[in-house]
């Protein structure tokens, strides 16, 4: 369902985000899809730089995606930092 990639040029203060395409304004206008259908979710070097960071990056994207599936916008930040929240006591 979804295809996690990884970008080291990210800022350090960017953890991940859902891959969007633009419109001809460069507004989000889409999710972006790899050729095999999946949701692109990319992630940076601060989102992978521990089992914690990395675990409650995925759980935030994929509450935004979630969101998106749901009702054609992204959920959120409060609602994505409640899900990656959520996903601490998880984590091993």
């Amino acid at each position: 369902m979804f295809d996690v990639r990884h970008d080291p040029d990210l800022p350090e203060e960017v953890y991940g985000f859902v891959s969007r395409s633009l419109d001809a304004n460069f507004n989000p206008a889409g999710i972006v899809r790899s050729a095999d259908g999946r949701i692109v979710l990319t992630l940076g070097d601060s989102g992978l730089i521990s089992t914690q960071a990395a675990v409650e990056t995925i759980s935030h994207e994929l509450n935004h995606v979630r969101g998106f599936l749901s009702t054609g916008q992204m959920s959120s930040e409060a609602a994505a930092e409640a899900a990656a929240q959520t996903a601490r006591p998880y984590i091993k």
